[in-house]
């Protein structure tokens, strides 16, 4: 008599199932583990033979043959797999069953048997996902251990070499131990046969005890056990290496960097180690992974500071590794692995600085060969040394590289950003501090009319911190001192890891604009370095489009860097249409530098142009009249800047500008923006007659004069002799050879678009200013002057002095100045502004005063805080550091005792001083090195 399951048993048994798996979906294994244990329960004793009690029992084991196998319980799993497999009668069944079995011997460390389960497999996973990683590693094994063959000779030869390990181990004086010779016959017995080091008991233990005092040669002894990309170690071997390796105490540097370094390597060379392997509880449930150990030390300030850059460097690689395979593995682990890393970013620095100080600087041959130059050049060297070490640290510089390279492993993935939110103003952080410590060059700015103009100081990215002597010191091929680095800087990479932490996540975006990142990315818009400004540019045109908040901040911010980046984000028609119809009022008086930023030859202004005329095909598409009116202010921006290039290189409105960015537009763009030619301009001669200055007195009449007859003037002492008036000539009166003349003369002006007479615009037509002859005359002579020879100014070190030319007879009442702390207005009252613009930097304006002197304004500005402009207005012609170095010296300034002056001032005397020494010596090239700060100071130069 067979025992049979109730009637109600099979519904409440396949409702658990359901109440599990879904549990499962959710991560939540302890409860689809209780489930499926109740459903099993329910069904009782049911027979195979009741087809509705056996597939749903096998079903309920496999599923918890695999929620036992997440929990980590590889014995359970197995258990579970075995029945199901036992009781599974379908092909797809007894597939999944076989694929249950096979991943928990393997994790249980039985490789025979799990051998054996995938032979059923077919080399194919169950529910047609195709072949895995689980699957590949077991063709592995069964591949080794048949290339193999009879293994009998090379175990019996492992037991041998292990016993001689435990006579070097255990002290014994009964024989002499080649432990080099010994670890080498270990190598290629492992290379052979890797699956014998869990075979031969105790050789694992031999190895791991020996890594100490022989970490090369253990490290190639295991890293022989691999075939091809698979490393064929037993499971426990991981467990032991992670043990090690995130030991602290003295004595455990070496070997805990060797454990790491292993461990690195093995998660880099196979996927499935560092997916599965590294992630998982391997002792059980309540024990931590491989990966939890080293995220938690990771977290240990005190493991940090005593572990060596190798260490660091290679548990950082060993995050990264775990990052890239399994993301959703690397949070489990329960750690913190972004605000982690972003917490080794201040910690890496005092591991650095103990590293250097226990590590000898030179090797003893290097040592040898210093101790026999001259006490002299002994000394000076140490301290270039010293220097150079103050500025540049490789160690750190390695450590550094490798954590940003283990973040944007980790800000890749979605769910690790989501689940640490708060820590994402931390990575912001990272990069303001690297802008902090970034270097500063002279650079050479585009001028006004886009030539190369005068030099600027400006940040550039590199791997050491900011110093007096720029990067000459690097360049000295010092003994026991490193190079830079090669590839993309420590600022590079932050910027690229933030570019896809902004890509990855709306929210760390939203994060990141709340933590001040436009105001920082508008520094880093003004560096040197076209890397910087390019990586600069595209994450500020990322942040535009993900975060609202960097959006208003952008377009609010009336910086034409910033806005210029707004409108290189093609996909946001909305956003271009904004920032460009902001460009194009600020367009007219922006830095050079800017300006050639923008019309650069891959420019955010023609990338903008593109994208609205490709757009602009569509024109069926819903948001159309968007696009046609983004397309609308992206043109007027391009006739803005095209009149602002035509102006700086005194140009006729229908020449095209010559530079990087103009040359390289199309001719149909160029006929799109360019002003169509006026009707009848270039084939009719001009209509309005040559009338003389003056021709209008004060009470209205014409001033009559004979034709032909000239008149003279005196304006201060120079005298100005008018051209005779000519009467137009009539039609009746032209000969035929006047029509010659007329054609000729059309000719020239078609020709030279510089001619004033083509111009009809410019002549004048009424003057109704009431004045007198003598007025109109000197004003008429002022304004014949180019502007910008009507200003001029000098400074000294706290006062600025600009003079302004007026016409003769100006009165102080016809007079307007204004002043503000950042802003300068001057003007005329029947011309209008003179002057309008924002100045170098602050002053006074309560103690700004101003006078007229001989049709001169004088205007004295105080200065803010004392230093020396490189120009009087923003975006105005900038003074080369030559010019300010012989304005320096003839300044009339009070000279100050050594003793008087400030720890600033002295240092920067004293490395002045040190320099000359260095010149003296032979040990410096002045001709190559090109940094004024050694004379004018390097705070004392604003902007």
């Amino acid at each position: 008599m067979v025992d049979r399951a109730p009637s109600s048993s099979v519904p409440i048994a396949d409702d658990c199932r359901l109440h599990g798996n879904a549990a499962f979906k959710l991560h939540r294994y302890e409860e689809a583990t209780a489930f499926f244990t109740r459903g099993l329960e329910s069904l009782g004793c049911s027979p195979e033979n009741s087809q509705d009690g056996s597939s749903l029992r096998q079903t309920l084991l496999c599923n918890r043959a695999l929620a036992w196998y997440k929990l980590g319980e590889w014995e359970e799993s197995l258990q579970d797999a075995r029945a199901s497999l036992a009781l599974a009668t379908d092909p797809a069944a007894v597939q999944k069953a076989a694929f249950r079995c096979a991943a928990a011997c393997l994790m249980a460390g039985r490789d025979t048997e799990a051998a054996e389960h995938a032979a059923r497999l077919g080399g194919l996973v169950p529910d047609g996902r195709g072949p895995g990683l689980l699957t590949a590693r077991l063709e592995a094994l069964a591949h080794a251990r048949a290339s193999a063959g009879p293994t009998g000779a090379m175990e019996a030869d492992l037991q041998g070499q292990v016993a001689a390990l435990e006579s070097d181990l255990d002290g014994g004086e009964d024989e002499d131990v080649d432990v080099a010779a010994v670890l080498g016959s270990v190598r290629d017995c492992l290379a052979r046969a890797p699956f014998l080091l869990a075979a031969v008991p105790r050789l694992q233990a031999h190895l791991l005890a020996l890594l100490p005092s022989h970490a090369l040669l253990v490290s190639a002894a295991l890293e022989a056990c691999a075939a091809g990309a698979h490393v064929l170690w037993p499971l426990s071997l991981f467990d032991r290496l992670a043990a090690i390796g995130c030991q602290s105490g003295d004595g455990q540097a070496e070997p805990g960097a060797a454990a790491l370094q292993l461990l690195a390597w093995s998660a880099a060379k196979d996927p499935w180690v560092a997916g599965q392997v590294i992630a998982a509880p391997l002792a059980g449930r309540g024990s931590r992974s491989a990966a939890a150990r080293v995220v938690l030390a990771l977290e240990d300030a005190a493991w940090v500071a005593g572990a060596r850059a190798p260490a660091l460097l290679a548990a950082l690689a060993f995050v990264e590794a775990a990052a890239a395979a399994s993301a959703e593995a690397l949070l489990a682990t329960g750690g913190h692995p972004l605000q982690t890393l972003v917490g080794l970013w201040d910690l890496a620095a005092a591991a650095a600085a103990t590293v250097a100080q226990a590590e000898e600087a030179c090797s003893p041959a290097e040592l040898a060969a210093e101790v026999a130059l001259p006490a002299a050049e002994r000394e000076a060297l140490r301290e270039l040394r010293g220097k150079r070490a103050a500025v540049f640290d490789p160690r750190l510089v390695r450590v550094r590289h490798a954590t940003l390279r283990a973040l944007r492993a980790v800000v890749g993935h979605r769910g690790l950003v989501r689940a640490e939110l708060p820590a994402v103003p931390g990575l912001l952080d990272v990069v303001k501090s690297l802008h902090a410590a970034s270097p500063q060059r002279m650079t050479r700015v585009p001028g006004p009319d886009g030539s190369p103009g005068s030099y600027q100081k400006r940040r550039y990215a590199a791997d050491f911190t900011d110093n007096p002597a720029g990067d000459y010191l690097l360049t000295l091929d010092l003994p026991g001192s490193e190079g830079l680095p090669e590839g993309p800087t420590l600022l590079e990479s932050a910027l690229g890891m933030l570019g896809l932490l902004v890509r990855t996540s709306r929210e760390a975006a939203q994060a990141l604009a709340g933590a001040g990142a436009v105001p920082l990315l508008r520094d880093l818009l003004e560096y040197s370095s076209p890397e910087v400004v390019e990586s600069a540019s595209r994450l500020c045109a990322a942040l535009c489009a993900r975060s609202k908040a960097a959006r208003r901040e952008v377009l609010e911010s009336a910086s034409s860097a910033l806005l210029g980046c707004a409108l290189a984000a093609a996909d946001d028609p909305e956003l271009v249409g904004e920032a460009a119809r902001r460009l194009a009022v600020l367009v007219g008086d922006c830095p050079p530098a800017d300006l050639a930023a923008l019309t650069a030859e891959r420019g955010p202004l023609w990338t903008a142009l593109r994208a609205c005329q490709a757009q602009t095909g569509g024109g069926d598409a819903p948001d159309s009249a968007a696009i046609v009116s983004t397309s609308s202010k992206v043109l007027a921006l391009v006739r803005g800047c095209l009149d602002r290039a035509q102006r700086a290189q005194r140009l006729a409105p229908r020449q095209w500008p010559h530079g990087p960015g103009w040359d390289a537009v199309p001719r149909e763009v160029r006929t799109l923006v360019l002003p169509p030619p006026a009707a009848g301009k270039d084939t009719q001669p001009l209509a309005f007659p040559t009338l003389p200055k003056g021709f209008l007195r004060r009470d209205g009449k014409a001033e009559e004069r004979p034709v032909g007859q000239a008149s003279s003037y005196k304006n201060s002492s120079v005298t100005i002799q008018e051209l005779e008036a000519t009467a137009p000539p009539t039609p009746d009166a032209q000969s035929p050879g006047d029509t010659h003349s007329e054609a000729s003369a059309q000719t020239r002006c078609a020709d030279d678009a510089h001619s004033p007479e083509c111009l009809p615009d410019l002549r004048t037509v009424y003057d109704s200013t009431p004045v007198d002859a003598a007025t109109r005359r000197a004003r008429s002579a002022w304004l014949a002057k180019p502007e910008d020879s009507r200003i001029s100014w000098t400074q000294t070190s706290t006062d600025v002095s600009c003079l302004i030319s007026l016409p003769q007879g100006t009165r102080a009442a016809e007079v307007r100045v204004r002043f503000a702390p950042l802003r300068l207005a001057a003007g005329l009252r029947w011309y209008g502004k003179l002057l309008d613009a924002e100045l170098w930097a602050g002053v006074k304006a309560t103690d700004a005063t101003w006078c007229l002197e001989d049709a001169e304004l004088h205007i004295l500005l105080p200065k803010a805080a004392p230093g020396w402009w490189k120009a009087l207005l923003r975006g105005g012609a900038e003074r080369t550091y030559h010019e300010l170095l012989h304005e320096a010296v003839h300044a009339d300034e009070p000279v100050t005792a050594y003793d008087e002056l400030t720890d600033d001032s002295k240092d920067l005397i004293d490395s002045i001083r040190e320099r000359q020494a260095y010149i003296a010596a032979g040990m410096l090239d002045p001709e190559g090195f090109d940094d004024f700060r050694v004379v004018i100071g390097e705070n004392s130069l604003r902007g």
